[in-house]
C-alpha cells in the first residue's frame, strides 16, 4: 500500500547521481510516487558523510534507510539520521554487521551481515527500533540476512527475539 519506489539512475558521479535522483523524483511526483534512496555499501551514497551530502543535495527524495550498511560504512549513525530526517523514511532495514578484515580492499570481503545482535560493529538498532516506535512510524520494518553460516530459521529467531527484546 505504500506508494514509493527506489532510485533507479546511472550516475556514475555523485553530482550526475543526485541531478538523475532529482528528475525522476519530479518525474514519479507528478504521478503521486515518492522516490527513496537505499543507502548501501559500495555506492555512491554509503557513508554517513555521503549520505547527508545526498539528503541535503535531493530534498525530494525519500529514504530506505539500511542501519547495517551505514554502520558498518565508516561508523555512520543510523540513529542520528533517524532523529534528523524522519520524516524522509519511508521504510527501514535492520541488520548487524559482523567486521572480519576491515582492511580489505572491497566492501564485501570486511566482513558479513548477521543476525540483530550478532555483530561486533556497534550499531543501534535496538535504540533505532524504539524510536521509530516511539514516533509511530507505520512503515516497513525489514529484518536483513544476507549471510548465514547457519541454519537461517535460526538467525531469523534470533533478530525476531531481538525485535521483541526491543519492545516491538
Amino acid at each position: 500500500g505504500k506508494r514509493y519506489v527506489w532510485t533507479a539512475v546511472t550516475g556514475k558521479d555523485f553530482e550526475t547521481f543526485c541531478r538523475q535522483v532529482n528528475f525522476q523524483a519530479r518525474i514519479c511526483k507528478s504521478w503521486g510516487i515518492e522516490v527513496a534512496l537505499h543507502n548501501h555499501l559500495g555506492s555512491l551514497v554509503e557513508t554517513q558523510a555521503q549520505l547527508l551530502a545526498f539528503l541535503e543535495a535531493c530534498p525530494d527524495c525519500k529514504l530506505v534507510l539500511d542501519t547495517g550498511h551505514l554502520g558498518a560504512a565508516e561508523g555512520g549513525d543510523p540513529l542520528y539520521i533517524l532523529e534528523h530526517y524522519f520524516d524522509r523514511i519511508v521504510t527501514v532495514h535492520v541488520k548487524d554487521w559482523m567486521s572480519t578484515n576491515p582492511g580489505a580492499k572491497e566492501w564485501y570481503e570486511q566482513g558479513y551481515f548477521c543476525e540483530l545482535g550478532g555483530g561486533n560493529t556497534p550499531i543501534p538498532n535496538r535504540e533505532v527500533i524504539q524510536e521509530l516506535v516511539r514516533r509511530g512510524f507505520d512503515g516497513w520494518l525489514c529484518v536483513e540476512h544476507d549471510t548465514h553460516l547457519r541454519d537461517p530459521l535460526i538467525d531469523l529467531s534470533v533478530s525476531r527475539e531481538f525485535i521483541r527484546s526491543a519492545g516491538v
